[in-house]
């Protein structure tokens, strides 16, 4: 349930806090739809090699030696990954060079 909590945070960030899909039902395949909305929707927005940097805020369960994650786009997947770093939440940065853009 990990992506689950970093896309309620993408929403709670974005001022969207009332989609229907989290408080009406959150079955397995109802999750696997919103993260194939999600996953599709920042394959568009993000260039191959690109990421952002987020946050991980105390509602999420990520482990304890987390603190930031990146979301990144390479060979046309999205991915999540632990990452230290001591850029600003909603850094967008290529993760080949990890320069700041």
């Amino acid at each position: 349930m990990t992506i689950k909590n970093l896309f309620i945070y993408l929403i709670k960030t974005h001022n969207m806090e009332n989609i229907e899909i989290f408080t009406k039902n959150e079955e397995i395949d109802d999750m696997k739809n919103v993260v194939s909305v999600f996953g599709k929707a920042l394959g568009y927005v993000l260039q191959n090699t690109e990421g952002v940097v987020i946050d991980v805020e105390p509602n999420m369960t990520f482990g304890e030696d987390v603190n930031k994650l990146i979301v990144f786009k390479h060979e046309d997947k999205i991915h999540i990954q632990k990452y230290d770093t001591d850029l600003e939440s909603g850094s967008l940065i290529n993760i080949l060079t990890e320069e700041e853009q």
